[in-house]
């Protein structure tokens, strides 16, 4: 069974940072060392990106503007420590009250 992706809600007015923890796709020992890709597909290309960057085994972006109603697929993509490429990717919608 596949696992479900997780879905984060902003307004188009916020310019949250939200994380992606890798800490569970991993092996013990092995970190973070780059970011190869950041990136978003949905609707419209509304959304604005900041700089993406490490915290441990986390990464940390910015995001901005949007469009009301739009559920974007966002894409990380890292080196890790062992030199292999690891995957992390989810959901976010915007959404005004």
């Amino acid at each position: 069974m596949a696992s479900q992706l997780q879905t984060l809600t902003k307004t188009v007015a916020e310019s949250p940072t939200f994380s992606m923890d890798f800490t569970a796709k991993l092996p013990a020992s092995v970190t973070p060392s780059s970011i190869t890709s950041y990136g978003y597909s949905g609707a419209d290309s509304a959304l604005t990106l900041g700089t993406p960057a490490i915290l441990g085994n986390t990464v940390l972006n910015t995001f901005s503007a949007g469009t009301d109603g739009v559920k974007y697929r966002v894409q990380v993509i890292i080196v890790g420590s062992d030199g292999r490429t690891y995957e992390g990717d989810g959901y976010l919608l915007v959404k005004n009250p």
